[in-house]
């Protein structure tokens, strides 16, 4: 779009491109007849009025914004705006180069939706490795100590079973001899949950279903 007005106290049109009178949905004749603050909003009347006394004291010689215009429907757009100040025959004029970013600026917010999206996934995904780390640290932490629970009690069974050695001992011995296959039993068994866990982990562990008495379970928990 290309804009051209007049340096006068009341800015006109002079020229305005037909892709410009497409887009405000003015026609030619309808333009010249108007200022450019009738399409501005109200914030970007201010910003319009000080660009162009800017110019007009020639600290530059061309300035580039974005604002937003107004077009007969009263719906608004964005747009890149290209000022400067030139000549036509005699008269001073301002020449305006107008570019709608509508697209552009659809791409860059659809763009930070989507980072602050995956932002919002990242730390959905940082909170639930956290909570899968204390949960692992936790669990080995209880690992641990069974394990010496367990080892602790295999090692009292073992030494107690070297004491026994008569044969009417053997009630004695074949308790220390249970304490000691329970407790491997249950090592080993903790062993294979941490194992399941590795599994669970990797996508690999699969489920076998079987029957069971519940009430054996609740005892074995007791």
């Amino acid at each position: 779009m290309k804009f051209l007005f007049l340096r006068q106290k009341i800015l006109k049109f002079v020229i305005v491109s037909y892709g410009a009178q497409k887009n405000l949905g003015y026609i030619i004749k309808e333009l010249k007849n108007m200022t450019p603050l009738d399409i501005k909003t109200k914030e970007g009347e201010m910003v319009f009025i000080n660009s162009i006394e800017t110019l007009l004291k020639k600290n530059v010689e061309k300035l580039e914004y974005e604002t937003v215009h107004r077009r007969k429907d009263v719906t608004t757009y964005p747009v890149e705006v290209h000022l400067q100040l030139s000549t036509l025959g005699e008269k001073n004029i301002f020449v305006a180069i107008i570019l709608d970013i509508t697209e552009r600026k659809n791409y860059t917010e659809k763009l930070e939706n989507e980072v602050k999206e995956r932002t919002q996934q990242l730390i959905i995904a940082l909170s639930k490795e956290k909570e899968l780390n204390e949960l692992k640290t936790r669990f080995l932490s209880l690992v641990s100590h069974e394990f010496k629970t367990s080892l602790s009690c295999i090692l009292t069974s073992s030494v107690l079973l070297s004491k026994y050695k008569l044969t009417e001992e053997q009630t004695k011995r074949n308790k220390h001899i249970k304490t000691i296959s329970d407790k491997v039993h249950y090592l080993n068994t903790i062993l294979n949950n941490f194992l399941s866990l590795e599994k669970l982990e990797t996508g690999k562990l699969t489920n076998n279903f079987s029957n069971f008495k519940l009430s054996k379970v609740v005892d074995e928990v007791v």
